[in-house]
Formats: C-alpha cells, structure tokens, sequence
C-alpha cells in the first residue's frame, strides 16, 4: 500500500512541475504596474490549453496533498 501511494506521489509531483511550467504567464510583468498594459489580466483560462493545464494543476495538486497527508497516517 505505502509502494502504491509513492508511486501516486512521484506521478503527482512530475505532473504538478510539468503543467505548471508550460502555463503562459497571467501578467504582463513590469509593465502592468506602470500601466503600459490595457488589460491589467490578460487572457483568461476559459477554454482551450489554459484551462486544461489550470485543472489539471489543481487536481494533481489535491491528489499530492491527499496522498501525502495518507502517508503520514501510514507511517
């Protein structure tokens, strides 16, 4: 059972890092704060590549803190 939720981790963890670096940043860096930038949020995460890699973010996530959390009741 312990191998089985490792194994779940590691998978979260890679699958966390990897969505995580192939999302398109939210702001436009410096130049919002200077007000260069008319839309202060740019595009938002409703459909296509956005929103798929926002999910899957967020439910890798909750599988990391939940397999983690059940770990430490194991041990």
């Amino acid at each position: 059972m312990q191998n089985i939720l490792l194994g779940i981790l590691l998978i979260s963890c890679v699958v966390v890092i990897i969505s995580t670096m192939f999302m398109e940043p939210k702001a436009e860096g410096m130049g919002s704060i200077s007000g260069s930038s008319a839309n202060v949020f740019g595009k938002t995460a409703s459909r296509g590549k956005e929103k798929l890699l926002s999910t899957l973010t967020w439910v890798s996530g909750v599988v990391f803190v939940v397999t983690t959390i059940l770990l430490a009741i194991i041990k």
